[in-house]
């Protein structure tokens, strides 16, 4: 399966990253992709950005060296009722955003907690992606999960750098994706790129997704009809890409 975009990548902003939003834009047109969003860290992470660089992104230019970019950002879930990092205003300015689970941020809770946080980001107005939801230690009720996403039309990650660093997960994004494939619900393919080089690395997944037989239709970033129509259905005023 080809992937056209890299939706979930970090600049130095997130100080444990190594490249400026240039060079990773630099990776993206290396790796021939059609977009790329910069979603960095939100301040509770012990190296993120404060607000001010989520409420400035607009500065950032819609393309750089023929690559469309998403100004986007990775919340980080707080607490256990719902909260993020991010403001209001914050995630106005952002055309693509992630939340996540991060142990730095938020003490691991039980299955049940892990599984009703994850529903409310996914019913949250504002939050686009569920970030890396099948890395340890935040377990979860995958079906539960699965379709409440298939209700608000939101879009489950299978992240490449989480899956470098755990191989023995393999299981659990087959697990993920079958449900998504079973309940029709979006998927992204992202590098989660904290270097340049790394930039529109998906190393196994797009081979275990055909190997699953997922439809192209369900992977958000498989083309630039699909991400055009995921950022429409969002509410997203974006050019076109």
């Amino acid at each position: 399966m080809q992937i056209i975009a890299d939706l979930h990548t970090h600049t130095i902003v997130s100080h444990h990253a190594y490249s400026t939003l240039e060079e990773m834009v630099a990776g993206a047109a290396r790796a021939n992709l059609a977009a790329i969003a910069i979603t960095d860290h939100g301040p509770k992470m012990p190296d993120g950005a404060n607000s001010w660089h989520f409420c400035s992104m607009w500065i950032v230019p819609r393309v750089i060296q023929s690559v469309a970019v998403l100004r986007g950002g990775e919340a980080n879930i707080v607490s256990y009722d719902g909260e993020i990092d991010l403001s209001p205003a914050d995630l106005d300015f952002l055309d693509l955003t992630i939340a996540s689970l991060h142990s730095y941020a938020i003490q691991p809770g039980s299955a049940e907690q892990n599984t009703a946080v994850y529903q409310k980001m996914l019913r949250h107005p504002k939050i686009d992606i569920l970030g890396h939801p099948t890395d340890p230690p935040f377990t979860f009720d995958y079906e539960s999960v699965v379709k409440t996403a298939a209700e608000t039309g939101k879009a489950l990650e299978l992240n490449s750098h989480a899956l470098r660093k755990n191989p023995d997960a393999i299981g659990r994004y087959k697990e993920l994706a079958l449900l998504c494939k079973k309940y029709r619900v979006w998927m992204t393919v992202s590098s989660d790129a904290h270097v340049s080089y790394e930039v529109g690395y998906f190393g196994p997944i797009p081979d275990l997704l055909d190997e699953l037989e997922v439809p192209a239709s369900l992977i958000v970033n498989a083309s630039r009809e699909n991400l055009n129509r995921f950022l429409k259905e969002r509410g997203k005023n974006i050019p076109e890409i």
